[in-house]
């Protein structure tokens, strides 16, 4: 694993690993000028990604979330996203 220290919640015989990853944020005023933000990244070299145990979810409006993965020197990529559009002109 790369970066700051992780916590590991599970390892399976199977390969399968459970982390413990910060929560990504966006926050923005009602004039949409982003006030907080960050943008955790987690790199797990020799896990790929689940088709069926990873699970995003976008919360609030114009937010994306995806995972990148790698298998033999091929990326794939997998996400989504919200958007909402705003009739006053406010957020």
């Amino acid at each position: 694993m790369w970066g700051k220290n992780i916590e590991v919640l599970n390892i399976t015989l199977d390969g399968q690993i459970r982390v413990l990853h910060l929560v990504a944020y966006d926050s923005s005023d009602q004039s949409g000028k982003r006030i907080a933000h960050n943008a955790p990244r987690l790199r797990l070299v020799n896990f790929t990604i689940s088709s069926s145990h990873n699970k995003l979810v976008p919360i609030g409006c114009d937010n994306y979330v995806y995972l990148k993965g790698f298998r033999h020197e091929t990326a794939y990529w997998t996400g989504c996203i919200t958007y909402c559009s705003w009739s006053n002109g406010h957020r």
